[in-house]
């Protein structure tokens, strides 16, 4: 479950910056997994099913485990910030 989530939240929190300029919530992601686990545990030994659930499942999360916006920039959108004004210098 713990390589499935983090494979799965890269992929989701670049989806999401790059669609939405919109971050992730990990805590999000691991409760909306652990909700998910019996599942999971029961598609694994199923290629096909399993490929289609994680397709579902990474469009749902995408939807559900979005960060709520905030008045102040986040730690990772100061550092985007930092990041493109050096490379931009």
């Amino acid at each position: 479950m713990i390589v499935i989530m983090s494979f799965l939240t890269s992929s989701i929190r670049r989806y999401l910056w790059e669609t939405k300029k919109r971050e992730v919530s990990f805590l999000k992601v691991i409760r909306h997994f652990q909700a998910k686990s019996s599942k999971i545990m029961e598609l694994i030994v199923k290629p096909v099913s399993f490929a289609d659930f994680l397709l579902d499942e990474f469009l749902e999360t995408c939807r559900l485990c979005v960060m709520d916006l905030r008045k102040r920039l986040s730690t990772a959108q100061k550092i985007r910030i930092q990041v493109s004004e050096i490379v931009l210098a």
